[in-house]
């Protein structure tokens, strides 16, 4: 039997994990496979890739030492 995807497989983390590039070379690429044949989850993963962006660039403007405390 070859080896199949179905939805159950690929969850929300692994989403995440996807948008982070922190998976392994071979879950990354199950989880493209998905993605390649769920297109209304594509949508979920361009949103987490702009908020992940957004939330990076905040970031990046924060003070340099913000241990002080107001």
């Amino acid at each position: 039997m070859s080896k199949s995807q179905s939805p159950a497989s690929v969850v929300e983390e692994d989403l995440h994990a996807f948008v982070g590039n922190a998976l392994e070379p071979d879950h990354h690429q199950e989880v493209q496979d998905f993605l390649n044949r769920n297109s209304d989850t594509v949508a979920t993963v361009a949103d987490l890739a702009a908020q992940r962006q957004f939330l990076r660039s905040g970031l990046a403007q924060s003070p340099a030492n913000p241990s002080r405390s107001a």
